[in-house]
């Protein structure tokens, strides 16, 4: 079982960057990333509910504070 497991997460963490095109807004984001987009968007004056994906998730690590 834990095996599997971990082939199967070898196997989408490949697949994850491969996205491109209309799949591109799905490719993986790091724990380390998510969290530096969280804080900072967490510090905007925008209330309400965001969605967010990939590219915009992206913007938002890249950001400068």
């Amino acid at each position: 079982m834990k095996g599997e497991l971990e082939a199967r997460l070898i196997v989408l963490a490949f697949t994850a960057r491969a996205c491109a095109g209309p799949l591109r807004k799905f490719r993986g984001i790091s724990v380390v990333d998510l969290e530096r987009a969280m804080a900072r968007d967490a510090g905007r004056d925008d209330p309400g509910v965001h969605v967010y994906h990939w590219a915009e998730f992206s913007a938002l690590v890249r950001a400068e504070r």
